[in-house]
């Protein structure tokens, strides 16, 4: 896939990821956080919270990855998106389930390996 094509898929994957990061940032509705409940609404609450802050991570971190797919898509218009550690292109279809991709799959099964064998 060149990555003029990929583009397109990267904006609206980025789109879509800012939009969900405003809603959780700025909600419309405030939620009045009295300490007047009981233990079990505490509880939910701070479990509601940390749900939200886990969530908001997940999307930041997902977007400074899709970011810099769409850097790589810059750098390669007329060119095969290619992988960040082999060279190599990566397929089509892996790009467009996850355009964030830097990896080819190869690559990305001895990250993971690597990962799991350091932890």
């Amino acid at each position: 896939m060149k990555g003029s094509q990929l583009l397109a898929i990267v904006e609206k994957e980025l789109a879509t990821v800012r939009k969900h990061l405003e809603r959780i940032e700025h909600p419309d509705e405030k939620v009045d956080h009295d300490s007047n409940g009981d233990l079990a609404d505490q509880a939910d609450g701070h479990t509601q919270t940390i749900d939200v802050v886990t969530r908001t991570s997940m999307l930041h971190r997902q977007l400074a990855e899709l970011s810099d797919a769409k850097a790589r898509c810059l750098k390669a218009m007329d060119a095969e998106v290619t992988c960040a550690a082999c060279g190599k292109a990566i397929d089509d279809e892996r790009l467009e389930l996850v355009p964030e991709n830097a990896l080819c799959c190869t690559c990305q099964a001895i990250e993971e390996r690597r990962r799991r064998r350091s932890v």
